[in-house]
């Protein structure tokens, strides 16, 4: 059993740290905002949008990704890793210095809203190239048509990459 010694220190009267606030400061800070007050439209509308965008954006990654690697039996173009990443690595690349000269002047020229609107249109052809580049290639093969069709799907990338995008005052 333990006993208290006068080498102890007593925590109540020697805390181990000084707090860095003192309680005059303390009782004089307002009370943090309530949950129910920040659940306005402007708050809840735009986390909800960017919720949407994000899955929708992973999925077309993901996807994305696989598409390229499949054997064109089921579903893919078929394309070796290498390829891939080369295709990714340069999309990644472009796509870096395209958000940094142009995400900007679009913001402020249409506004956060319709950038945004336009990012998620930008999901359909994203979402619709796959089934049709693979249709092609199964057909007539893989050939430069192909490369153009898959051009334009990365093109509509960079486009839903501006939904992130927002003005600042």
């Amino acid at each position: 059993m333990y006993r208290k010694t006068s080498e102890d220190i007593d925590e109540t009267t020697h805390p181990l740290l000084s707090p860095s606030i003192d309680d005059a400061e303390l009782s004089t800070r307002e009370a943090p905002t309530p949950l129910r007050e920040l659940l306005t439209p402007q708050i809840v509308i735009p986390a909800i949008n960017y919720t949407i965008l994000n899955a929708l954006h992973v999925s077309s990654t993901t996807i994305q990704l696989l598409f390229l690697a499949m054997p064109v039996a089921i579903g893919g173009l078929g394309l070796k890793p290498l390829y891939v990443g080369y295709i990714l690595g340069v999309y990644g690349l472009v796509n870096s210095l395209f958000q940094a000269v142009v995400l900007g002047r679009v913001v402020r020229r249409f506004g956060p809203k319709r950038v945004f609107i336009c990012a998620m249109t930008a999901f359909v052809p994203i979402f619709a190239f796959p089934p049709v580049m693979n249709n092609y290639v199964k057909q007539w093969g893989f050939d430069g048509i192909v490369w153009v069709l898959l051009g334009s799907q990365l093109l509509c990338s960079f486009v839903m990459e501006l939904g992130y995008g927002k003005r600042s005052n």
